[in-house]
């Protein structure tokens, strides 16, 4: 079996999390006590609500353009629509349905969570905000035992994990800088993927060399049948370890893992 060893360290600090969900609210105050609408506003405000939309943004709530949105069904894709200036495709082509959104020719260096935006004829717009991905530092020093490397991550950021091949194992892991719950969860295709891939998880708590059990808590992943979504309760000061394996249809299967923290 191929082993691919990664640990994340996971501080206290950092640990603001980005909307996946809603424009910019910002007003301008003055006098008059309405609320000024952004142009974002304004633009979801002027589309039809007979059609489905997405708009799709930077974490900053800024529109990007020229990124493909296409609308599936459990059994079928249309065609994808570019977004404008103001990052937003509209489909006036489509039926009452519930859809899922995917999105591609996205910027490089970033992310978004394939499965959650799921319009439906009573709520028909979206709007889909990219995180950024995090490139891992490899380190050569200090090693675990058997262990040829291993890559640091920092806290409350989406990290792109790659399969090359069946039988791929990827270590990762954490120190508890306080105590409080630690979500991870995978963000692979769930819905008309064109490689179904079905990542799994494996908890080693605090020692690496354990046999792997059933994380501490698991949670309910919305009903995406092919991801995990696990919590942790880690105690300040302790070092966890975590594999990531999973089966694809196709190697390399490549899908984003994120890292999320609620220290209490």
């Amino acid at each position: 079996m191929k082993t691919k060893h990664a640990y994340f360290y996971i501080g206290a600090s950092a640990l603001l999390l980005i909307s996946c969900g809603g424009g910019s609210s910002s007003a301008s105050s003055n006098s008059n006590p309405q609320s000024i609408p952004t142009s974002e506003e304004s633009q979801v405000s002027s589309l039809d609500p007979s059609f489905y939309s997405a708009t799709v943004m930077f974490p900053d709530g800024t529109p990007v353009s020229g990124v493909d949105v296409m609308w599936c069904t459990s059994s079928q894709c249309f065609m994808p629509i570019r977004t404008d200036e103001n990052g937003t495709s509209v489909n006036e082509a489509i039926g009452d349905n519930q859809y899922y959104v995917h999105i591609s020719r996205i910027p490089e260096g970033y992310t978004y969570n394939p499965n959650i935006y799921t319009p439906n004829e009573e709520d028909r717009h979206v709007d889909i905000f990219l995180e950024p991905l995090s490139i891992a530092t490899l380190e050569k020093e200090g090693l675990p035992a058997g262990s040829d490397n291993r890559y640091i991550y920092e806290s409350d950021k989406a990290y792109e994990v790659t399969l090359e091949e069946e039988g791929d194992i990827i270590f990762f892991g954490f120190n508890a800088e306080a105590s409080g719950k630690y979500e991870i969860e995978s963000w692979a295709v769930d819905k008309q993927s064109t490689n179904p891939t079905n990542p799994k998880f494996l908890y080693y708590g605090d020692d690496p060399t354990a046999i792997p059990t059933s994380p501490i808590e698991e949670k309910d992943d919305g009903g995406i049948g092919d991801n995990f979504k696990y919590a942790l309760n880690a105690l300040e000061g302790k070092s966890y370890t975590f594999a990531i394996i999973g089966s694809a249809t196709r190697y390399p299967a490549t899908f984003t893992v994120k890292v999320s923290t609620t220290v209490e």
